[in-house]
């Protein structure tokens, strides 16, 4: 948000704070809908922030307080379905985190403290079949279980193989790219280790090989 936005935003909380108009639009788009607006309670310093898609969808909801976020916040999609749905409190995630595919099922379910996820988190296929099981401590990330696409558990307590869908962001001399690539990979001890290979994402061309242990990158091979 810009300077500008935030001094009218300031300007409006202060002046509709202690009258009757409960809901004042912030921002709107080019044909008139709103893009930004805000909710005022009864209950001084609580509003809920609500954005808007172009089409005069609902794009998310915030609960605020002392204009700090807390409560529930939801977000969606364009055409009305739920995409996420997480708790903050004092401005950090704290709680259930759960995201949707379009369809309504469920995509990804965990849980944050503080804005860092911790325990297992589960990332499910768009049929509801479980994808993957990640354990998460201390600011890392540890696989635990992976299913394949067809229901096979190539993965278990730790130890398997992997593919999965990557970006890669640098080059073999460090400049930036932006590659969308194919991964296939094993894991031990829900480590990193062993030969990666990262294809292009039809999987027909092989782009880069990568050595790891313990999650560490030993040697890499580019190809291109």
């Amino acid at each position: 948000m810009t300077r500008f936005k935030l001094i009218i935003f300031f300007s409006l909380f202060t002046l509709f704070g202690c009258t009757n108009d409960k809901n004042v639009v912030i921002e709107k788009w080019d044909n008139g809908r709103p893009k930004l607006e805000v909710i005022y309670s009864d209950t001084p310093n609580i509003f809920i922030k609500k954005s808007y898609y172009e089409n005069g969808q609902l794009a998310s909801e915030t609960k605020y307080v002392d204009s700090i976020k807390n409560g529930q916040s939801l977000s969606f999609y364009d055409n009305g379905k739920l995409l996420g749905k997480v708790f903050y409190k004092n401005g950090k995630i704290n709680g259930e985190v759960t995201e949707f595919y379009k369809t309504g099922g469920i995509m990804f379910k965990g849980t944050q403290v503080d804005g860092e996820l911790v325990g297992v988190a589960t990332h499910y296929y768009d049929s509801g079949a479980f994808e993957s099981e990640i354990y998460f401590k201390d600011g890392k990330e540890f696989f635990v279980n992976y299913w394949d696409s067809t229901g096979i558990q190539q993965m278990k307590n730790g130890t398997g193989v992997r593919i999965l869908e990557d970006l890669l962001t640098k080059d073999k001399d460090g400049n930036d790219i932006s590659l969308n690539v194919l991964v296939h990979g094993s894991y031990r001890d829900s480590l990193r280790n062993g030969i990666w290979k990262y294809y292009n994402k039809t999987g027909d061309e092989l782009i880069l090989e990568r050595e790891f242990k313990g999650n560490d990158i030993v040697r890499e091979r580019w190809l291109f």
